[in-house]
């Protein structure tokens, strides 16, 4: 079992309120829910990840991907799934070796000149 997924129902509203505060561009919110989450999430990170200095990386960008998308989490997973989601891929994608950040508000893609069908 996730070490995360043990929240129980009120834990996970209290999440929630706090995913909405970060959305909301609240600050605050996003220091306490990393001081609160910050070493599940990282155990849960060096379980995936045996490399600290990798998982240590992960982490910051775990946490500023919730800080950059919790206006438009979905609400048909509780707080704690989309938070260990989030973790889990950026984990999957740290084993790989693939850099990547979620892209800016109204940042574009851009053209790689490649025409598809």
């Amino acid at each position: 079992m996730d070490p995360l997924a043990a929240a129980d129902s009120a834990a996970d509203s209290g999440l929630g309120a706090l995913l909405d505060g970060i959305g909301a561009g609240d600050a605050p919110c996003l220091t306490r829910l990393y001081d609160a989450l910050s070493p599940k999430v990282f155990g849960l990170l060096i379980a995936l990840i045996p490399d600290r200095r990798v998982a240590e990386t992960v982490l910051a960008d775990v946490f500023v991907e919730i800080w950059e998308t919790a206006a438009g989490r979905p609400r048909r997973s509780t707080a704690a799934e989309w938070m260990i989601a989030i973790t889990r891929r950026r984990a999957a994608l740290a084993r790989e070796g693939v850099a990547q950040r979620v892209p800016e508000p109204g940042a574009r893609r851009a053209d790689t000149g490649i025409i598809t069908l």
